[in-house]
């Protein structure tokens, strides 16, 4: 542990000595603004984490409480909430929603539409407006 010495102490100090206590000195110095960055670092990524993990939450919240996916799956959640509620008490969690792709749409002049991030074939999943 270094500790610091009075003008007095240095004074009856060899040159030697005091060249040494300086390098002690320098050391312990630079020790201590290291670990003084170091802490403000932490501080502040910490700071930042938290930041952006509100800041991302609540982009998320504000782009799924207007989609309309969102808005039909709480409806969903509402309507069904206390077969839901049983039905993860009997541990059938897994068996509570069937999710359906959306349908393949076809016009009378042949143009299919569809949603297009869903990548499925066509097969019995169409409607046919002729």
């Amino acid at each position: 542990m270094f500790t610091l010495k009075t003008q007095n102490e240095l004074a009856e100090m060899t040159e030697e000595q005091v060249n040494k206590y300086q390098a002690d000195y320098d050391a312990h110095k630079t020790a201590t603004m290291k670990q003084e960055v170091s802490n403000e670092v932490k501080s502040a990524t910490n700071d930042l984490k938290d930041f952006l993990g509100e800041e991302i939450k609540g982009q998320i919240a504000e782009m799924t409480k207007n989609a309309p996916e969102f808005k039909h799956l709480k409806q969903l959640v509402k309507d069904n909430f206390e077969t839901i509620k049983d039905n993860i008490k009997k541990g059938n969690a897994q068996d509570l929603f069937v999710v359906k792709a959306p349908q393949i749409h076809r016009t009378d002049n042949d143009v299919v539409t569809f949603d297009d991030s869903v990548n499925f074939e066509a097969g019995d999943n169409v409607i046919n407006d002729s």
